[in-house]
């Protein structure tokens, strides 16, 4: 797995690809439900009883951290039963353009690339963080983004308006380490400064293809 910075540099080439079919499974279902909330479950507040009581069931007890999951979730609680984190999975029907409408630019963006055996074959994954609200958002293949690559120092990765969200974390709106941190839980905490990637603001210039170095 190798972690890129994007530059600046931007252009246009071919078309938006087709995406698949997505799961019913939206984001933001209220307008008093989208900063540090999903269907009604918000992390630091919410407790096993409201999690139960949309449908989630126990699944396992990870490092002592009580799991609790539904067909397109999974929620996961601390020892002490506080509502740590959600992970929402697809794709979904929400789009990254979308995303960009109800919470403006994303705060910090990350690309991670995976060479297959054979260049120009690859894949990657963006991630848009908004700790200030507590969320994060991926997306991959599967929800339209395409990535390819002539050699292992210079990758195109295009990301376009319809590309669908693929799964979104959920945590206490913070900063972008305590964000981070959470989503990592119950691993032991990350070092905020060896994943300077997900520290990137000023190279997001839109939906496009991208040209990493």
């Amino acid at each position: 797995m190798c972690c890129l910075l994007l530059t600046s540099c931007y252009f246009m080439a071919g078309s938006p690809p087709s995406v698949q079919t997505p799961r019913p499974s939206s984001i933001f279902t209220s307008p008093d439900c989208i900063a540090g909330c999903w269907n009604g479950l918000r992390p630091g507040t919410s407790t096993v009883e409201d999690v139960t009581a949309r449908g989630f069931v126990h699944y396992a007890d990870n490092h002592a951290y009580p799991l609790y999951t539904t067909s397109d979730a999974n929620a996961l609680f601390s020892p002490d039963d506080q509502l740590v984190s959600v992970e929402v999975y697809g794709p979904m029907d929400i789009t990254f353009g979308q995303i960009i409408e109800v919470l403006g630019e994303p705060e910090y963006v990350s690309l991670e690339e995976d060479f297959g055996s054979e260049i120009p074959f690859l894949t990657a994954r963006l991630g848009f963080y908004y700790p200030s609200h507590g969320w994060v958002f991926y997306s991959d293949s599967r929800g339209g983004i395409t990535a390819t690559a002539n050699d292992k120092r210079a990758v195109t990765a295009c990301v376009w308006e319809n590309t669908l969200v693929v799964f979104a974390h959920l945590v206490e709106p913070g900063s972008l380490e305590d964000v981070l941190n959470a989503i990592d839980l119950p691993n032991t905490p990350i070092r905020f400064d060896s994943r300077p990637w997900e520290r990137r603001r000023d190279f997001w210039q839109g939906f496009g293809c991208m040209l990493t170095m």
